[in-house]
């Protein structure tokens, strides 16, 4: 997942469970009958709605791509088809770079790729690391 989604989802997470936090806390102090003013009930609510307003979700942009236009290598869902993809699409996958990319293709020219434990067994330049983060962006299907 490329970084900046990851940070910006990170915020969202945070401003959803900071804000429903402060709301379960005001709910369960006005159920138990604790001193808090309506104003100051409304104050902070209003101010936990600005917090999550204040998560840049229009920074979040998805492609989607029709099964017309995609490559012969990416599925409609946007992965990318280990067993078909070129050098240019593997070196987009995060942490391959075209040195890895050619180590892929060298590999995948001896046959198909069955599963991840098959790449790192025919793959060694491809670190276990790098397999976990390009594993859900990948298919092995034909």
């Amino acid at each position: 997942m490329p970084e900046r989604l990851r940070l910006l989802l990170g915020f969202a997470c945070l401003a959803i469970v900071l804000g429903s936090g402060v709301v379960m806390t005001l709910f369960t102090l006005r159920q138990a009958s604790a001193q808090i003013s309506s104003a100051d009930f409304d104050r902070l609510r209003e101010t936990v709605n600005q917090l999550v307003a204040a998560v840049p979700t229009t920074a979040i942009t998805t492609t989607t791509t029709s099964d017309s236009t995609a490559s012969p290598s990416t599925e409609s869902s946007g992965r990318v088809v280990i067993n078909r993809a070129t050098l240019a699409e593997l070196d987009k996958l995060p942490g391959i770079g075209q040195v890895r990319a050619q180590a892929l293709l060298d590999a995948r020219a001896t046959g198909p790729f069955i599963d991840l434990d098959d790449i790192r067994s025919r793959v060694p330049k491809v670190p276990a690391s790098v397999l976990a983060d390009i594993a859900p962006l990948i298919t092995f299907e034909e």
